[in-house]
């Protein structure tokens, strides 16, 4: 859509809360969300990709964590600006978080265990933000058990458990102040529990 036909669309009772632009091109949210490529996501997380366009503070802001045995790398994107039928305008942000996993055996790669964890936010202006999607999942050949995914916003948090090897959950809405993710899950064969956490904050 072209940002002219923006003024048009916001007065048609079909329209969705909120539109993406990156400055010529106006998406609805979930199309915004659908041009993720969760693959391209990972590989830029692994090296360290960080889009020229993330504003410091949202760096600043980013909390990662996982098992000690663990190293994590991840990727920032900025979407676009975020646009609502009430007025509101905001950024919207994606970060990545990659970890790999190994024992300390003869059969280091056999055991090996990638993880990865994406968040999806709008970083509002004001006191909010707004978690929209959260994806991720395992890479491995190892047989894994126990998965878990927590997910939320300050005290509203979310329990799932998937049955694969990937998650994907979307157009969450959920608002407040920190944004928090967990993935968890146990490999056959290796003891300690593989975790990714991602989080961020708003910053005064």
């Amino acid at each position: 859509m072209s940002l002219p036909a923006f003024a048009a669309e916001m007065d048609s009772k079909y329209v969705t809360s909120a539109y993406v632009t990156n400055g010529t091109q106006l998406y609805r949210l979930d199309e915004a969300l659908s041009t993720i490529d969760i693959a391209r996501e990972i590989s830029d997380a692994k090296n360290g990709l960080i889009g020229e366009n993330v504003d410091p503070d949202i760096l600043k802001s980013i909390e990662l964590s996982s098992a000690a045995s663990e190293n994590v790398s991840y990727s920032v994107k900025k979407l676009g600006d975020v646009l609502t039928r009430n007025g509101e305008t905001g950024s919207l942000y994606s970060l990545t978080a990659v970890s790999t996993t190994k024992t300390t055996s003869d059969t280091t790669d056999m055991d090996n265990v990638h993880a990865y964890l994406s968040v999806t936010w709008i970083d509002h202006l004001g006191v909010n933000n707004e978690l929209v999607a959260v994806q991720g999942g395992w890479q491995t050949a190892r047989t894994l058990y126990d998965r878990t995914v927590y997910y939320g916003v300050d005290s509203n948090n979310v329990t799932k458990y998937p049955s694969g090897n990937s998650f994907s959950y979307a157009n969450l809405g959920i608002r407040g102040y920190q944004i928090h993710a967990v993935s968890t899950v146990r490999s056959a064969g290796y003891d300690p529990v593989i975790t990714v956490m991602i989080a961020t904050d708003i910053l005064d």
